[in-house]
């Protein structure tokens, strides 16, 4: 592991004990799920991922490899997601390492232990859609600093922004079809339903589609890279 995975690592778990004791009151706003350290999970792992996935493809393209790296004989497929668990792996390290405010919060204060462990899980499922997202912006472009700033803005628009224009003819039509679709539109919705232990499968299937979508879109690239 190197230097840069340490500081990366540090970086996420010193952003998240703060985000939580300080601006989440940890011990003053007391919840039985953890409510204080989840709710800012996604705004610190869209900062911090992109630092893990920057220099994926991006590298590959400054150092001229990258046509080489696809004229190896795998699949683009093998390719995509070989990037993918190299920044997932790492991912999910530092996710998992938070987990002895867990089991300090277990002894020390009344926690729904299961709602708990849902959280981490959507956690997991935000930070592999990061991951896959950023890696397909790194493979777009050579520069490291752009691949960050990218990376960056569109997770903030997903995470975000306010989708609900696309599917407000539907309240006219069916008020509930509306609410389905506007939570679907929607990042904090399935993200949410994880650490209140609400799971449904239309929450996992949220993350499994973005992910599969950007796995997608890193493919074509590829493909369109190679034709020209």
């Amino acid at each position: 592991i190197s230097n840069t995975a340490y500081f990366i690592v540090a970086m996420y778990i010193f952003m998240s004990m703060a985000a939580t004791f300080y601006f989440g009151g940890y011990f003053i706003n007391t919840s039985i799920d953890m409510a204080s350290f989840f709710y800012f999970q996604p705004q610190i792992l869209l900062i911090v991922i992109p630092t893990i996935a920057m220099r994926t493809w991006s590298e590959e393209k400054k150092n001229g490899t990258f046509e080489v790296a696809l004229a190896y004989p795998v699949s683009y497929q093998t390719l995509v997601l070989s990037k993918f668990f190299a920044c997932y792996k790492l991912s999910i390290s530092m996710i998992l390492l938070t987990t002895p405010l867990w089991i300090f919060s277990a002894y020390s204060l009344n926690i729904d232990n299961y709602s708990v462990f849902w959280g981490y899980i959507g956690c997991l499922f935000a930070a592999g859609m990061f991951c896959a997202l950023s890696c397909f912006i790194s493979s777009t472009n050579s520069s490291s600093i752009v691949t960050y700033i990218l990376s960056v803005l569109v997770l903030w628009i997903i995470t975000n922004a306010d989708f609900n224009f696309i599917v407000k003819p539907l309240e006219y039509i069916s008020g509930s079809l509306y609410a389905s679709a506007q939570g679907a539109l929607t990042f904090n919705h399935p993200f949410d339903s994880f650490y209140a232990a609400q799971i449904s499968f239309d929450n996992v299937l949220y993350f499994i589609l973005f992910t599969a979508f950007a796995f997608f879109l890193n493919k074509l690239h590829f493909v369109v890279r190679k034709a020209n």
